[in-house]
């Protein structure tokens, strides 16, 4: 739903507190994890769909 000031709207992905966001360390950095790469995909996935 957009606001109706701005036009703008947010799409908000809900995790519980126990989900790791970064995967283990690879030479002193650290990736994300699966699960917040995957909501992040699924995010972006939404979001075009929206914007039709």
């Amino acid at each position: 739903m957009a606001a109706k000031a701005t036009g703008n709207f947010a799409l908000i992905e809900i995790k519980h507190p126990q989900l790791d966001l970064l995967g283990k360390p690879y030479r002193k950095t650290y990736a994300p994890s699966y699960e917040l790469s995957g909501s992040v995909a699924q995010i972006i996935s939404q979001h075009s769909h929206v914007q039709r």
